[in-house]
């Protein structure tokens, strides 16, 4: 199940994935949707509206999300548990350096030019909200948010670091170059 399309009196604040029944949601037209690329909200917004409005994201750990974002494949294909610690991390490994995960550059960027004016790293969403929502007074705009995807066990109670190799940090640091800077992320997965 998703995360809801958020609203508030100030205008989207997100969405993510739909509300479990396969259907996206339809907020409004165009349909709004999580990791919607920067070129497609810049054509479906009239220009003064694209101007005018404050950008933001949330990012996440690029080490913490490559790893999450291959349990979360692993597991939606249909894989079965990793049977022990080795497996898992071999498994990674060959999903990192075999058939790499795409890149997300294009939700953020626009003609290679980042259009964010400020971003919400994961791990300290709900202050980035609040730090942004001051900066703009606009008050406490929401709660707590919720967690939509965990996966509590599968990584066999071993770090973020432990799943990774010289070959993967350096395939994570390539590919996600963009969010190690703009998270001001440390490329040392120990640090995730």
């Amino acid at each position: 199940m998703g995360t809801p399309v958020g609203f508030s009196e100030h205008g989207i604040v997100g969405a993510r994935d739909g509300d479990g029944s396969g259907e996206r949601f339809r907020a409004a037209e165009p349909l709004w949707q999580g990791h919607m690329g920067a070129r497609r909200l810049y054509e479906n917004l009239p220009r003064e509206q694209w101007d005018g409005y404050r950008k933001f994201a949330t990012v996440r750990n690029p080490f913490d999300r490559a790893l999450s974002r291959f349990f979360y494949r692993h597991r939606i294909s249909g894989g079965q548990p990793f049977g022990n610690f080795d497996a898992a991390r071999a498994a990674f490994a060959a999903y990192l350096l075999d058939d790499p995960p795409p890149n997300d550059r294009y939700v953020v960027h626009l003609s290679g030019i980042c259009v964010l004016d400020d971003v919400i790293r994961f791990e300290r969403i709900e202050d980035d909200v609040q730090r942004i929502a001051g900066r703009l007074n606009l008050g406490q705009i929401m709660g707590a948010l919720p967690h939509a995807r965990a996966n509590p066990g599968v990584r066999f109670g071993r770090s973020v670091a432990d799943f990774f190799c010289k070959a993967t940090v350096d395939a994570v640091r390539r590919a996600d170059d963009w969010m190690f800077a703009l998270g001001h992320y440390s490329t040392d997965p120990r640090d995730a």
